[in-house]
């Protein structure tokens, strides 16, 4: 989650989830605009979206070269006067 002032949500992954893909779920009206997702291996992979979400909008899935092991994922984006709630789904 980040607050309209804050710019970026760190989520650190407990274990790496291997995924090909990833979307984005807002739970609230927010302005999207990268994900960086860090993998086992220390690679980052910078997704940009620049777009505007309404609550419980998707963004489309945007898919790595091939499945990665991905251990943390930091969001940047802005919120309107409360924190926006993110959730980002792998696809396998």
């Amino acid at each position: 989650m980040f607050e309209s002032h804050s710019k970026d949500a760190v989520i650190p992954l407990m274990v790496c989830r291997r995924v090909d893909a990833i979307r984005v779920k807002a739970d609230r009206d927010m302005r999207l605009e990268r994900v960086v997702a860090t993998f086992r291996n220390g690679e980052t992979k910078t997704i940009r979206f620049h777009r505007n979400l309404d609550k419980n909008e998707y963004t489309d899935w945007r898919k790595f070269a091939y499945t990665r092991c991905v251990k943390k994922l930091e969001v940047f984006g802005k919120s309107k006067g409360s924190s926006a709630g993110v959730r980002i789904y792998g696809r396998q």
